[in-house]
Formats: structure tokens, C-alpha cells, sequence
């Protein structure tokens, strides 16, 4: 749903990455896939250097988010 969210901002052309079920809008399907929800792939995050990672911190995933945070991303 942020991946929709963001396309119905205005914004898609901004994303650099998205969950691999993303597949909505069609458009969604073209951008890179960054991982899951529950595993993101930091590598592949970090790598795309982006100026914000949209995440929403679980159980399940906290670690690659405060990962990330620790890499200097704002999450």
C-alpha cells in the first residue's frame, strides 16, 4: 500500500525501489525490486542511494531497519 500511496501522491517517479509484490499501479512493476516487507534486502537498498527508505519497523524486520538507520539512511 505505500507503493500505491506514493503513486497517488504524484511521486512514483521518484521510487528507486519497491517491495518484490509490488505490482500496483502497472508501473510499480517496472521499478526495481528491493526485497519483502518482512526481509528487505539492505544491499540492494543502500545500493539505489536513496534520500529516504519508506519502511514500517516489525518484529520480522527490525534489524534491516535499524540496519539501515545505522548506514546513515533516514528510514
Amino acid at each position: 500500500s505505500i507503493t500505491e500511496t506514493v503513486f497517488a501522491l504524484g511521486l512514483g517517479e521518484r521510487l528507486v525501489g519497491v517491495s518484490t509484490y509490488c505490482d500496483y499501479p502497472p508501473e510499480a512493476a517496472r521499478i526495481d525490486k528491493v526485497g519483502t516487507f518482512l526481509t528487505p534486502n539492505v544491499e540492494a537498498i543502500v545500493e539505489r542511494r536513496p534520500d529516504l527508505v519508506l519502511a514500517v519497523p516489525t518484529p520480522g524486520n527490525r534489524g534491516s531497519v535499524e540496519l539501515l538507520r545505522s548506514l546513515g539512511l533516514t528510514v
